[in-house]
């Protein structure tokens, strides 16, 4: 027996006794059917809602910034074993059009900033219409074709590295070099 809400939809399917009949199950299957659906389209609708536009400030001003995210790439292949690379800061931002390039400022949690690098676009990773300024923390690492238990240590010693970092990455200024 069903417990809950599910009873009013399972009891019937469960029993299919002369005391419920096939009419009454087969009604309860339809209605069962029916709530799914509706749940599916709540659940897609949810997922394919629009993506948020890019902020007007990131479209049209000469100097922005842009928050700094925390990655460390994982991949599960398919016979199990997993690839693992170094952990990594990356923000990213619209790319302009007729631009020479642009100046990057790492702004720190202080609100200092750090090193400053200039860039053409061809120099920074490009992913559809947005640009990602990527720093990578530590000495590059690959793993390739690791176990679970490596992926962890390796995932704790990323985590590691990150969090000693945060205080010195909080965001970008980019500056637009027309």
């Amino acid at each position: 027996m069903a417990k809950g809400i599910w009873s009013f939809f399972f009891d019937d399917i469960l029993l299919m006794g002369p005391m419920y009949g096939y009419k009454s199950t087969i009604k309860k299957m339809k209605q069962l059917s029916i709530v799914l659906a509706f749940l599916l389209i709540i659940v897609v609708s949810i997922s394919c809602s629009e993506t948020e536009e890019p902020n007007e400030d990131l479209l049209n001003a000469k100097v922005f910034r842009v928050p700094i995210e925390g990655i460390i790439p994982v991949k599960e292949n398919p016979n199990g074993t997993f690839n693992i690379s170094n952990a990594r800061f990356e923000a990213g931002f619209p790319e302009r059009d007729n631009v020479n390039g642009y100046e990057i400022k790492v702004v720190k949690e202080d609100g200092t900033f750090g090193s400053t690098n200039v860039r053409r676009a061809n120099q920074l990773d490009k992913r559809g219409d947005n640009l990602f300024f990527v720093i990578l923390i530590g000495s590059p690492y690959a793993g390739l074709g690791v176990s679970a238990g490596v992926k962890y240590q390796m995932n704790q010693t990323f985590q590691t590295q990150l969090q000693n970092a945060k205080t010195n990455l909080k965001e970008i200024e980019v500056t637009v070099l027309e």
